[in-house]
């Protein structure tokens, strides 16, 4: 058998064969290179060509709007055309510096800021040319010289491209401008073929400012029904910073924008106005000029027609403030709205008018109310420029730190209803107040817990310091206030320190906390405290065991405060119920010094509370002072009655010099006749709100007018709360 083996014949490209091959394939490359750049060069004249027709319509439209008179008063025409066949021609050459757009000029009258887009009027680079007397555009060239094929035009081109690039004719021409340019033209026959409207219905623009900051145009449908196609501009402009941006909107049945909202991820004003470019989050705002968080705004609007000559149609000019309320000062932020509240913390709005030194209060505000209006118990504070990133818990209100430079916050007489703050560190309406005046203001069933290592609570502040507080109420209305705090917890402020006064103040309301706790302050350190009171809860003129209106659950605890350190009380009362683990006192858990400006610690005070006594220990515990740690008293008194005289005036004295039981016997009195003639001053009528119903309408002690012998015109000249009845007791007894 013979066994063959075929071969198979291999057999490469010889060199010229290859280098055929290579040119071959160069020469289909340049031809595809060369259709493809064609074909872009088309594209590139439509785009230019189309941009130029938006320019010559925009410019044509905004130079017919302005009296020819404007126009003659101008300085700056532009540069006549010496050669022209018409006299008053003028043109414009807009190249890299555009400041020439912003000069009083014929220009900023045909493209002022919103006219075009703004990557247009400031990107661009382009010819007008106009007749002055007749107000008429006659030609216009565009290109973009960041664009591939743009070009940037030069005052010399100029007769170049009237001579020999204007008009259908010369269109391949402009096509091929340079090698590497492509340039764009409108005007002459085509532009005579425009349609021209004259009867656009004026939009009305209305400001809603309240949970929102909201632009509305209520006659959206009637523009439609006339004009289907037409556009709707909305330019918002701050009056201090002079800077505008535009919002383009499609017109539909109910159109509306939101200029301001803090419960929105990204719509905080600062967000839309003033934080670079916002096109990425919202394209349909236009322009990088950045406005100022708290300036006054104007607001217009402006409807016309693409491709089309129109008499443009603008609303009137409608103002307000960026985050606070329409009567917003350089000076005063007016608080009418409990977005306008949080508006204070630049945490929340990125506040930065530093002319404003102090916020006004105009109506009664209510978390509650709020929550309804911007999406119920689930709504959050978004932080600004954190997209998504949220301040709060759900439902819960956001403490306000005032920057530095606002001074004072007047309440007006005004309430502020129903605020639920939940947080780590200082808690309350506002976290901290530091040199501020805050008065007038009536704080109606807060919800207040700080919790964490350092949680300091206060219906009205955590902590303030270097403060006034004047006239201001915390009370309940519908159901019960809590204040609760990991460390310090106060009815009004959970610390007030650094001269500090608390002046006509209340809080009748529940409060615990964990070192200190006091009815109206948890800790006054070199504070003054003046004509205030603190508030209990009963059932039946009785105090209640299972609540107790003032409880340290590992400190000292006190009818008005719970440690008092370097400060003075005067001419004030309290009501309340308290508990304090360490130690608590009907008027101060614990006592130490006075102020520096003042005589005693405690002037002309008292307490008809009830000091709980959880076992057989009293030590720390008394009838007006905890533990007393070098304080001092004048006319000062407890009911000994209210604990069955078990306490003594100060738990860690035997006796207390100026401080002394309203119903104890003297040597020629019982007990009943000290204790009526302890109330027997109170003449006033109809001058108390208890919560207990079987409480009458007067209130049964000294009030704050008896104690100072002057007349309060404030919150404190009615008895907000309960107080005990313990004639039958005192009788018997």
């Amino acid at each position: 058998m013979n066994n063959c083996r075929s071969k198979q014949k291999n057999k490469g490209f010889t060199l010229a064969e290859l280098m055929a091959v290579i040119a071959i394939i160069a020469i289909l490359a340049a031809l595809g290179f060369i259709a493809i750049s064609h074909y872009w060069r088309i594209l590139k004249q439509m785009e230019f060509d189309s941009i130029a027709k938006e320019i010559f319509i925009s410019a044509q439209n905004h130079i017919s709007m302005v009296d020819n008179e404007s126009y003659l008063g101008s300085e700056d025409f532009g540069t006549a055309e010496i050669s022209g066949d018409e006299e008053g021609v003028f043109y414009y050459v807009v190249g890299s510096s555009k400041s020439i757009l912003n000069d009083n000029n014929s220009l900023s009258l045909m493209l002022p800021f919103a006219s075009i887009d703004e990557t247009v009027r400031q990107g661009g680079s382009y010819i007008i040319r106009y007749h002055k007397q007749s107000a008429r555009i006659l030609d216009v060239f565009y290109s973009k010289p960041s664009s591939k094929y743009g070009h940037e035009f030069k005052e010399a081109e100029y007769d170049t491209l009237m001579s020999g690039y204007r008009g259908d004719d010369n269109k391949k021409k402009r096509r091929e401008y340079t090698e590497d340019s492509v340039i764009g033209y409108y005007g002459g026959e085509e532009a005579n073929t425009l349609n021209y409207i004259d009867d656009l219905p004026e939009p009305k623009l209305i400001i809603e400012n309240a949970e929102r900051l909201k632009v509305k145009i209520t006659n959206a449908e009637a523009i439609m029904d006339k004009y289907p196609d037409a556009k709707l501009r909305i330019v918002v402009t701050g009056l201090k910073s002079g800077k505008s941006r535009y919002i383009d909107l499609v017109l539909s049945g109910e159109t509306e924008y939101v200029l301001d909202s803090i419960t929105e991820s990204g719509m905080h004003f600062y967000d839309l106005f003033c934080n670079g470019d916002s096109s990425s989050d919202h394209p349909e705002i236009k322009g990088t000029d950045n406005l100022i968080p708290g300036e006054n705004i104007s607001v217009q609007a402006k409807v016309f027609v693409d491709n089309s000559l129109c008499k443009l149609a603008f609303s009137d000019k409608k103002g307000t403030n960026s985050i606070f309320g329409d009567e917003t000062t350089n000076a005063n932020a007016e608080i009418n709205n409990i977005r306008h509240l949080e508006n204070l913390d630049p945490e929340v709005s990125k506040l930065a008018v530093n002319t404003i030194t102090s916020a006004e209060q105009s109506v009664d505000l209510a978390w509650d109310g709020f929550l309804e209006k911007v999406g119920g118990t689930s709504s959050q504070v978004y932080k600004p420029d954190e997209k998504d990133e949220t301040m709060t818990d759900a439902g819960k209100y956001y403490p306000v730190q005032m920057p530095s430079y606002i001074n004072s916050y007047d309440g007006k007489n005004h309430k502020i209803s129903k605020i639920d703050a939940s947080s780590t560190g200082n808690v309350g309406l506002f976290s901290t107040a530091n040199g501020k005046t805050i008065k007038d203001l009536e704080l109606l069933d807060f919800r207040i817990n700080a919790i964490g290592d350092n949680g300091y609570a206060g219906a009205l502040a955590g902590r303030v310091s270097e403060t006034v507080i004047e006239n201001v109420a915390v009370h309940d209305s519908t159901g019960i206030s809590r204040i609760s705090a990991s460390t310090v917890a106060g009815g009004l402020v959970g610390e007030a320190s650094s001269s500090s006064n608390i002046n006509s103040s209340l809080a009748a309301v529940v409060v615990n906390g964990g070192s200190y706790a006091g009815g109206l302050v948890g800790i006054a350190d070199n504070t003054v405290i003046d004509s205030c009171y603190a508030a209990g809860h009963t059932e039946n003129g009785k105090y209640k065991q299972d609540q107790i209106d003032v409880v340290s659950t590992g400190g000292y605890a006190g009818g008005l405060i719970g440690q008092s350190k370097s400060s003075t009380a005067k001419n004030s009362y309290t009501t309340t119920s308290v508990d304090g683990r360490s130690g608590a006192g009907g008027f101060a858990g614990t006592a130490s010094g006075k102020n520096s400006n003042e005589s005693y610690s405690f002037i002309n005070c008292y307490s008809v509370g009830y000091v709980k006594i959880s076992d057989d220990t009293v030590t720390n515990k008394g009838g007006f002072i905890g533990l007393d740690q070098s304080a001092t008293y004048s006319d000062c008194t407890y009911l000994a009655i209210a604990n069955n005289s078990k306490l003594k005036a100060v738990g860690n004295r035997e006796e207390a010099t100026g401080v002394k039981a309203a119903d104890v016997a003297s040597a020629s009195h019982g007990a009943a006749y000290s204790y009526i003639h302890f109330i027997s001053s109170n003449t006033s009528k109809n001058d108390a709100l208890p919560y207990d119903s079987t409480l009458p309408e007067s209130y049964h002690y000294q009030n704050i007018a008896e104690l100072t012998m002057i007349e309060p015109s404030g919150y404190v000249k009615t008895h907000y709360g309960d107080w005990p009845i313990y004639e039958t007791l005192v009788v018997n007894e």
